[in-house]
Parts: structure tokens; sequence; C-alpha cells
């Protein structure tokens, strides 16, 4: 399976385009699947990802209120979504309001046109640009902290 990485800034066309990365282009040319994220951002799949994404999902107990609650969260808010000639893929309304790019206060500004698309390893993110600005500079605690976490763990098991 790929592995994405990086983050490249894009802007939406007035159509609520936007460009794929070039260099992953390929992966996406089946189209992508777009879900609505935990935080303000939009999650982006290759249909071999998302079915990775659908196989912990499944593992989740049935009929328990969690995985009820998960299978909402994933499927209701999933959308597939073509890949034009040009690598772009369009962007639905209820997605960009999700990552907070279609109020009429940002839509009187420039921001509202950039996003960032980020690579998470097995999958992308789209943030609006401010907002990614900002977890972005949280990011080298929240690594030391998550390999903190995972290192406990490690040395728990061990006992």
């Amino acid at each position: 399976m790929t592995r994405f990485l990086g983050a490249f800034e894009y802007h939406l066309d007035d159509r609520n385009r936007v460009q794929l990365p070039p260099k992953i282009r390929e992966a996406f040319s089946e189209g992508a699947i777009l879900v609505k994220g935990g935080e303000e951002c939009i999650e982006v799949y290759t249909h071999d990802g998302f079915e990775v994404l659908t196989d912990v999902v499944d593992k989740a107990p049935r009929l328990s209120s969690g995985s009820e609650s998960l299978n909402r969260a994933v499927f209701s808010t999933a959308r597939e979504i073509p890949r034009d000639r040009q690598g772009r893929i369009s962007i639905p309304q209820e997605l960009l309001q999700h990552i907070g790019l279609v109020n009429d206060e940002v839509k009187k500004t420039e921001t509202r046109q950039s996003v960032v698309i980020a690579g998470v390893g097995w999958r992308l993110e789209i943030w609006a640009k401010d907002t990614w600005q900002q977890k972005e500079e949280g990011l080298p605690q929240d690594r030391i902290e998550a390999l903190e976490r995972l290192a406990l763990g490690e040395s728990s098991k061990a006992e």
C-alpha cells in the first residue's frame, strides 16, 4: 500500500476542486473516498485505503453504541469522488463546511481558497490552511507525547 508523505498547499477553484499532488495522483486513478475527519479535516482515501478503514470498523463489536456511532461517522459522511483528467477532485459543500471553508465571512477572503493536503501514511488529509498552520505548530510536541505513550504501553506489556 502506498504511504503518503509531506504537506502541500493548493487552492480550491471556483467549483471547489483541488489538485492532488502530482507524485501521488496516480494512486487515485480510480478516484478518492472522502470522509469527514475526527478533527477539522477531510480524510482522503484510495479505494484500497478505505478498505483498510472498513476492516477496522468491521472489527468493532456489532450493535454496541460505540460501533453504531463509528459506522455512522465513517459511512454516512463518506463520499466517493472521481478524479478528473487534470488530477483534481471536487470537494462536496458539507465537507468544506466541516473544515470551515464555506461560511459567509470566510467566502469574502482569499484564505477561503487555501488548503493544505497532508500525507498521513495510508491516507491524505485536507485542511483549511490557517487551521493546518495552527495544527502544525503542535506537531513536534504531539509526536513526543505519542512516542512516550507507545513506549509506556510497550514497557507495561513487558512487565
